[in-house]
């Protein structure tokens, strides 16, 4: 193992768990692998593979999707005739029920109504009603109740029921009626109970009472078609025209809401909402996750629903899909197997013409041996064919200019270079002797690379691209960087070689301008500056004075009048040398009292001033006594004389807007008085009372 292969597996097992390297670097399968996949021809046979899968699947989908919704027509026809069939077999039942009462009240004498005690015999010899009915019951037209039995025992606790309502409802005909569900307050269970009023038949139609029969609602008397045993997944309710639940597999749920049992929400709602119609024609919804279908009981307002859970009912067709999707699946794999073998097979050209195409790539002199194809394999070899001919002439004409431009450019006195896309195509020897490098070096370097200030270059590249892109040239002053030498100013100059096709490319022409630069700024300096002392002159000084007594209400400021004392001594002592040499030191020693953001400058002579913006009158006055002090300690050694000097300021605080000669000669004023107070004095003087504000 060599010591490369030694430390990278020791890097991997530096964490105390092993990494194999293959999967740290990809080998030469997984690069060989993503090459397959990558080329035109592995994209065909997957194209055509994927293609035949997903054909055979669609087919399968779409042929499945049919049968489910003519499944699902077959199931909803299948429980809209369950529904009938059950509800009409509840109907005869409950016209059996009615009949059987009928039967018993007809067959009683009209005498009997009258004597409690035989009508309580009579019905008690009646066992048919007993075993329809859990309870029997003789009502007088006061609606007093004359007999009650229970499973044909008679019972005591009678009651009145003259303000029932279906006690109401029977006595104002002549017809049967059948109650609400209600809860029995003998027998604490939801009941329902069928009334069949009496008539005397002595032609008058004069009431003798009523025969009433209950039945509980869970009781098999009742419902028992309801309750019986159902196909799995299948459930049969009753529901009244109010939308409760009369009959329910389970008996919790009987007299509650029938929209609380899952599945008959929607359709129960929607019943409602249209008035709850009892329609014996049966009627089928799909609704989610149930088949719902529903049936009127004849004789009755009454509904029977029935629901079969959807996942149930259509466990046949999804038994159906699977065995579907598996055949099609192999069907499709098998189909696109033969597909990719013959798509394989008819790509083989186009494995040949890229392997040609990239041969010629890296040797391009070769003559390609292109695949003799006809069709648009044949045509494609010919474009291409083409193609490398016009390159190949177009290379030669290319060279040929470039060879011609650069004789040209070499002849030029500026430094000249093509960019596209801020990369150097083409440059002269004047551009690389400017910089400092070989000519071939420049080609292909991008110009941020030539600026010593990486930021500058940034700023001046958007505001170049602007301008190219408005007026298509541009002219600025930047640095750039002299391989050896340093950075140096260049005058650019760009225009682009095509205003409507900024790629096109940028022609630059570069002329070093150092020199005339500096010349430059030594020009604007001597204009603001005092050649003696380098400081301030008055011209900068009063520009500066003027900017200030603008913003003064804002931004206070203070003046300090500065005039020399005993300086005619020092001219006339040792000559106008010695005055320049201490009007140099006086500058040095007032310049280390003041702040960088203060104006220093020397007016004329003897005479200087200072501008002290955002300081206060009691800060001006210290500053003012530092300078003092300092020029009084300053002393000057001159051949075999020992000079110095003072100084008398004066001193002027602005804090309103004000005009610049009135601040002068306010401070001018106040260092006249230090002068006539002995010299070597400071005199704050206040502007507002000099007449010196506006």
């Amino acid at each position: 193992m060599g010591f490369s292969a030694f430390r990278a597996e020791r890097n991997c097992r530096c964490d105390g768990h092993a990494t194999p390297i293959s999967l740290l670097m990809p080998g030469p399968l997984t690069r060989a692998l993503r090459q397959t996949v990558a080329t035109l021809k592995f994209k065909i046979v997957a194209l055509s593979v994927l293609t035949a899968i997903t054909g055979a699947m669609g087919a399968v989908q779409i042929a499945l999707d049919a049968t489910i919704s003519d499944f699902s027509k077959v199931i909803s026809q299948g429980q809209t005739a369950d529904a009938e069939r059950t509800a009409a077999l509840l109907g005869e039942k409950l016209s059996m029920l009615q009949a059987a009462l009928g039967a018993v009240q007809r067959a009683a004498p009209d005498a009997i109504w009258s004597d409690a005690k035989a009508l309580e015999r009579y019905l008690v010899d009646k066992p048919s009603i007993h075993v329809l009915f859990d309870v029997v019951l003789a009502i007088a037209p006061s609606g007093d109740q004359l007999v009650r039995l229970e499973r044909g025992v008679p019972r005591g606790r009678m009651v009145n029921v003259a303000k029932e309502d279906t006690f109401l409802r029977a006595m104002s005909g002549d017809q049967p009626v059948i109650s609400r569900p209600l809860v029995s307050p003998v027998l604490q269970v939801p009941v329902v109970a069928i009334a069949q009023p009496a008539v005397a038949r002595d032609g008058q139609g004069r009431p003798l009472g009523m025969l009433v029969g209950t039945s509980r609602l869970q009781a098999a008397e009742m419902f028992s078609l309801t309750t019986r045993s159902a196909a799995r997944g299948t459930q049969e309710y009753v529901i009244d025209r109010r939308g409760v639940v009369l009959s329910h597999p389970d008996s919790r749920q009987i007299l509650q809401p029938a929209r609380l049992t899952p599945g008959l929400s929607d359709i129960v709602d929607e019943w409602l909402d249209i008035g709850a119609p009892i329609d014996t024609t049966g009627i089928a919804r799909r609704v989610p996750g149930f088949f719902v279908s529903m049936a009127g009981i004849p004789g009755s307002d009454w509904v029977l629903l029935r629901t079969a859970e959807e996942q149930v009912a259509l466990q046949p067709v999804e038994l159906t899909r699977q065995r579907g999707v598996r055949i099609a699946l192999v069907a499709g794999l098998l189909a696109g197997v033969l597909a990719g073998i013959l798509s394989w097979f008819a790509a083989l050209p186009i494995t040949r013409l890229r392997e040609e195409v990239e041969r010629l790539k890296d040797l391009p002199d070769v003559t390609p041996d292109w695949p003799r194809e006809g069709g648009e394999i044949g045509r494609l070899v010919g474009a291409f064919s083409d193609l490398i001919a016009d390159r190949q002439r177009q290379d030669g004409e290319r060279s040929a200019m470039l060879s011609q431009l650069s004789v040209v450019m070499d002849h030029a006195r500026v430094g000249i270079a093509l960019t596209r896309n801020e990369v150097c195509v083409l440059a002269n020897s004047e551009l690389a002797s400017m910089l400092g490098l070989d000519r071939e070096s420049l080609v292909g370097q991008n110009l941020q690379h030539l600026s010593p200030a990486p930021g500058r270059y940034d700023q001046l590249r958007t505001e170049m691209q602007q301008a190219l892109s408005r007026v298509g040239s541009v002219e600025s002053e930047l640095q750039l960087a002299h391989a050896l030498t340093g950075a140096f100013w260049c005058r650019v100059r760009g225009r682009a070689v095509d205003a409507t096709n900024p790629s096109a490319g940028v022609i630059w022409t570069f002329q070093d301008v150092t020199q005339e630069r500096c010349e430059r700024e030594q020009l604007s300096w001597a204009a603001t500056h005092d050649p003696l002392t380098g400081l301030n002159n008055r011209t900068n000084f009063e520009r500066a004075l003027d900017d200030a007594c603008a913003t003064a209400k804002t931004q206070g400021f203070a003046v300090l009048y500065v005039d020399l004392d005993r300086f005619k001594a020092v001219n006339d002592g040792g000559g106008h040398a010695a005055g320049d040499a201490m009007l140099k030191a006086v500058a040095t020693v007032l310049l280390s009292v003041v702040r960088d953001s203060d104006v220093l400058a020397r007016l004329g002579g003897d005479e200087f001033a200072a501008l002290l913006p955002r300081c206060s009158a009691a800060q001006a006055r210290r500053v003012a006594e530092k300078m003092r002090d300092a020029v009084d300690r300053c002393v000057l050694g001159w051949e075999t004389n020992t000079f110095s000097v003072g100084a008398s300021i004066g001193v002027v605080s602005v804090q309103q807007i004000c005009e610049a000669e009135h601040v002068m000669q306010a401070a001018d004023a106040a260092c006249y008085r230090a002068k006539r107070a002995g010299r070597n004095q400071v005199v704050v003087n206040d502007l507002a009372q000099s007449g010196a504000a506006v």
